[in-house]
């Protein structure tokens, strides 16, 4: 499989778990549903910061330029 489509796959999956994963944590903790996007954003950005330390520097996504 070619690198940016195993990225691109990649990130369509995070994005789905981490909209999955501020939805109920929404629901569970009975909040406001303008809190889904927004732990949408903070659960991606998390994962960003940590792929940064951690991930494949060759990544389409941690690529500069």
């Amino acid at each position: 499989m070619p690198k940016y489509l195993r990225d691109a796959l990649e990130r369509v999956l995070w994005t789905s778990v981490s909209a999955a994963v501020s939805a109920a944590a929404v629901y569970v903790n009975d909040l406001p549903e303008v809190w889904i996007p927004i732990g949408t954003v903070l659960f991606t950005t998390l994962k960003v910061l940590v792929a940064k330390k951690v991930g494949d520097p060759n990544s389409a996504a941690l690529l500069k330029g």
